[in-house]
């Protein structure tokens, strides 16, 4: 048997090292010696696993929560020792390679953290590893990475003096807690965001984004600690497969491919932070590496709403996002997941460019919509009465009586809302304080349930054909009831019969006749009902990760459209204001001027048999002005 090659495993395993596994086996000179670097390949999975989940942080949390408050002069133990000219305080940590140092530097007068090196792992190339670290932290300044002051040797070893936060790491926080709020995960994740972001800047990658290395000081502020196994992104881009590094349970899929860390793997490691934070848990789980590889081949792992389904839909989605396995699906960048997570929390506000862009976004749709209206209400009113080469309609005009045809509707939209919410904050206020309410609320939530699931309705192809079946066949219902007056509106008024005319009439004192308010209520309703009905069923789908057919979303579009435009097309026609003109008599007849245009007048005389219409000259001298302003509508009560 080889000694050279297990002995390469053995000592790379022991100073915690990558082993490139392909090289030794081929290596190998029998299947001897492939049977031991088998059964070492198994154990150094197990020793990368358990490193990465040690109580190695707990000690450290431990220790910094009991010294937090001495002095830093102040004796741990019953002597201080000197390394170098530092005074070596208290020990709040030990690792595999090192141990680190709460510390005195008497020549700045300042308290520091050191991290030195074990004598026994001591080797030139994890000196070198922690000066990478030192260089690496020494060109970032961030608010939220550790500051790093000097890399120092003494005695044949190696320390990296930084910073000495006082607090706790976020793994030490979730073991006193059990689990984060999603509002403060996501504030969290978005400071390791902006230190990632500096990261990347600076031209690195920090490969072990974990909860034990970062610490949450006292007074809030979050820092992103130990790149001991951070690497510039050249060097990785010219890397190879025994570089990788990390904490199993927090490695992208590509890393364990074989692929060299990039941003968006430290990307997902942050949606693996975040996930744990809120679960305790996560997304992909083994006992070694293997067992991590093949989950992640297999897409085998826990969804966010699995663990949570109570989290917020938006969060999920943020998280579920990170986690994508096609690195390419993921956040773009540190910063890009940043401003996701900050638009759930709130916190960062959006560049002006896409708050701008997105405000643009809506007033073009709305406008076009409102045009839309007006544009279709208008069209209706002028041929009606017969006055479409009269017609001085422009753009402006559109506009004002499609926003006048849509503020009544949106009212009640706005009050069917706020009066949905009051319900909503009513009933958590109740099944929080009072466990009696609480138990119903869980039975009547249980028998839903069943029932749903009973006639299928937990499916959402299922619901949102049932929902597009009730919503048309409302229309039709409303279509048929309301058949008189569409029939009255298919009648140009200038050759109607004083019946048709008579829907149009206004009520008492200028008012909507019964008619045209059970009309407008009718629709009004129908267009609410169906938006709330259409937006239940975008939520249920998007909670469930489900995506609704094609064809059924364009059935949908097409329905709330018909009952848009069937509420509004009339509206200018049936309305006292927009049917209001000028009252004259013409030829001992009551008439309107409802147009003018290069010197003739085009009036409206109801009681002239049809066409009610008439061309005349303004210099007629039978024409005779009363200076009354009425519908056109009014002497036809």
């Amino acid at each position: 048997m080889s000694a050279s090659v297990i002995d390469r495993a053995i000592e790379r395993i022991a100073d915690g090292e990558p082993v490139d596994w392909p090289a030794l086996e081929s290596s190998a000179g029998n299947d001897d010696e492939r049977g031991v670097l088998d059964a070492l390949r198994v154990l150094d999975g197990v020793a990368v696993l358990h490193r990465s989940t040690d109580d190695t942080a707990s000690s450290v949390d431990e220790t910094m929560e009991e010294t937090a408050d001495r002095p830093a002069g102040g004796r741990a133990d019953e002597r201080s020792d000197l390394w170098g000219r530092y005074r070596l305080v208290q020990k709040v940590g030990e690792g595999s390679f090192g141990s680190v140092y709460r510390a005195w530097d008497p020549e700045l007068e300042r308290e520091i953290a050191i991290k030195i090196l074990h004598r026994r792992v001591a080797s030139a190339e994890l000196k070198r590893r922690l000066l990478r670290e030192g260089r690496a932290l020494a060109k970032i300044h961030h608010h939220n990475v550790v500051n790093v002051f000097a890399v120092e040797s003494h005695k044949e070893r190696v320390g990296l003096c930084m910073e000495f936060v006082r607090g706790q790491t976020l793994e030490a926080e979730l073991r006193a807690r059990l689990a984060l709020t999603p509002q403060e995960a996501a504030r969290a994740g978005e400071d390791v965001c902006s230190a990632l972001a500096a990261v990347h800047d600076a031209g690195f990658v920090h490969r072990d984004v974990k909860a034990r290395n970062v610490m949450r000081e006292q007074n809030g502020r979050v820092v992103l600690m130990d790149f001991g196994t951070g690497r510039e992104m050249e060097q990785l881009a010219r890397g190879n497969r025994a570089d990788t590094a990390g904490t199993p349970v927090y490695m992208a899929p590509e890393v364990y491919e074989g692929h060299s860390a990039t941003p968006q793997s430290d990307v997902y490691s942050v949606g693996v932070l975040i996930y744990h934070l809120v679960t305790g848990e996560y997304p992909v789980e083994g006992r070694t590496m293997d067992e991590l590889r093949d989950a992640h081949r297999g897409g085998v792992r826990t969804g966010l709403g699995e663990r949570r389904a109570d989290l917020p839909l938006k969060f999920i989605r943020i998280v579920e996002r990170a986690l994508a396995h096609d690195p390419r699906e993921r956040y773009a960048s540190a910063a890009a997941l940043m401003e996701a997570l900050g638009s759930f929390t709130g916190t960062r506000k959006r560049s002006r460019a896409v708050v701008l862009s997105h405000i643009g976004m809506w007033l073009g749709g709305i406008t076009a919509l409102l045009l839309y209206l007006g544009a279709l209400n208008s069209l209706v009113f002028n041929f009606s009465l017969g006055r479409s080469e009269f017609a001085t309609d422009n753009v402006w005009t559109w506009l004002r009586w499609g926003a006048s045809s849509c503020l009544g509707p949106a009212v009640l939209l706005l009050i069917a809302f706020l009066a949905i919410g009051l319900v909503v904050v009513v009933r958590k206020l109740l099944v929080a304080v009072s466990g009696r309410v609480r138990n119903w609320d869980a039975a009547a939530r249980d028998r839903i349930g069943v029932l749903a699931r009973r006639v299928h309705m937990d499916n959402v192809t299922v619901l949102a054909s049932v929902v597009l079946l009730l919503s048309g066949s409302a229309l039709l219902a409303a279509w048929w009831h309301f058949a008189p007056l569409f029939e009255a509106l298919s009648t140009p008024v200038t050759t109607a019969s004083s019946e048709a005319l008579r829907l149009f009439a206004p009520g008492p004192q200028g008012s909507l006749n019964e008619y045209k308010i059970s009309y407008r209520k009718t629709f009004s309703w129908l267009l609410i009902v169906m938006t709330i009905a259409w937006f239940l069923v975008a939520r249920i789908a998007a909670r469930k990760r489900e995506s609704v057919h094609w064809g059924i979303v364009a059935g949908a579009a097409a329905v709330l459209l018909l009952t848009l435009s069937t509420l509004d097309y009339p509206f200018r026609l049936l309305n006292y204001w927009g049917s209001q003109f000028d009252a004259v008599r013409w030829q001992e007849n009551d008439c309107y001027i409802i147009g003018e245009r290069r010197g003739d007048m085009l009036l409206f005389c109801s009681s002239l048999q049809p066409s009610h219409n008439r061309i005349v000259k303004d210099t007629d001298p039978s024409l005779e002005r009363t200076g009354v302003h009425e519908s056109i509508f009014t002497r036809e009560r």
